[in-house]
Order: C-alpha cells, then structure tokens, then sequence
C-alpha cells in the first residue's frame, strides 16, 4: 500500500540518493525529517523527494480530528498524535475516526520542527524551584524579613540582618542573569527558527 498518496500542491523538493530502491510515496526518515518520494528510485542515483508544501492521503493510527499536529510512525507507517518516538509529518486536513482511515495532511515539517525548537526553550523558563544558579536554572529569591523592626533612625540592621540582605541581594542578582541568559535564548531559537528578523 502506498504510504503517503500525492493528493495536490507545489511541494519543496530536496536532492536524495536512495542506498536502495524507493517506491512512490514511500515516507523516507532523514534526521528529523520526513520526506516524501513522488517517483520509483532506484538504489545510488541521485533524484529528489518532497520536503514539505504538498497535500498527502495517509493512514491514521485512531480517531483524530481536522486541524491537528500529527506525526510520522515509521514502523506502523501511519500518522499519530503521539509525538514521542515518532517524526513530525504536518497537519490534518480532514478527520479519521478510527484506526486504518484514510486522511488528507498537509505536509509541513519544517514549520513544526522550528515551534518545536522554540518551545524547548522557553520550557528551560519555568523552572523557579530554587536551584543553583550554576546550574543555569532561575533560583527563587525569597522575601528578606529583619530581625526586628526597622524605624529607619534608631534601629540599624544587626550583623545577621546585613549577612542577610547580601544574601538576598547575591540571589537577585543571579536571578536576573539566568532571566537574561534565557531570554537571549529565546530570541536565538526564534531568529534561527526564522521566526524573527535576525
């Protein structure tokens, strides 16, 4: 059966050389891409397959609705909704109901790949749990309550007060460099996803 049927579009094609033959619309793993054969190959002569830009009649692996992210699985040879050990492949078009439906998918892994490789680096932001800050995670900095009471003229921070606020001040500090550090990470993801203007 054929795994991914050309169906309409103008897709992105990109050079490839099969080791062995290939037949038309075999999915074919490279890295983290799924690419597409739109013709028989034969093994060690060089021709192309899709990269992206074309619709493709597939098989679904369960019930998944118009409008999803769905994934290659390369030994079931069906598209997913399980990202994990899977490739993703684009975006449904039409819905299945069940496993073995047929559904139309917009092949578009390049622009997924690109989200996926920002929104791993804005995961790295949530962590506040208080871990050190060489470990490049963003410590939590906790309110700095006094000894005693402060009037501001009479009563001075004691030693352990002022040990204290140096703490607290170290803590920032190292709090708002690891923020920086993030945040440039971030605009490095998106500029390189060509999210952004570099």
């Amino acid at each position: 059966m054929v795994q991914a049927r050309f169906y309409h579009g103008e897709p992105l094609m990109a050079d490839y050389t099969p080791a062995a033959a290939v037949s038309t619309g075999d999915v074919i793993i490279i890295g983290d891409m799924p690419l597409v054969a739109h013709l028989d190959m034969i093994a060690n002569r060089k021709e192309a397959l899709a990269a992206g830009g074309g619709v493709y009649q597939v098989v679904a692996d369960g019930a998944i609705a118009a409008g999803k992210r769905v994934y290659w699985d390369n030994t079931a040879d069906k598209v997913t909704l399980t990202a994990a050990g899977n490739t993703s492949f684009g975006w449904t078009l039409t819905a299945a109901s069940t496993d073995g439906d047929l559904v139309y998918v917009l092949h578009l892994p390049m622009a997924d790949t690109a989200i996926q490789s920002v929104a791993a680096t804005v995961a790295a932001l949530v962590d506040n749990s208080g871990g050190a800050a060489a470990d490049g995670t963003i410590g939590a900095v906790t309110t700095f309550t006094p000894s005693v009471a402060w009037n501001g003229s009479s009563v001075f921070p004691s030693a352990a007060d002022a040990t204290a606020i140096a703490a607290a001040i170290t803590a920032l500090m190292a709090a708002v460099k690891e923020l920086s550090t993030k945040q440039n990470a971030v605009l490095t993801s998106l500029k390189g996803a060509g999210l952004m203007a570099p």
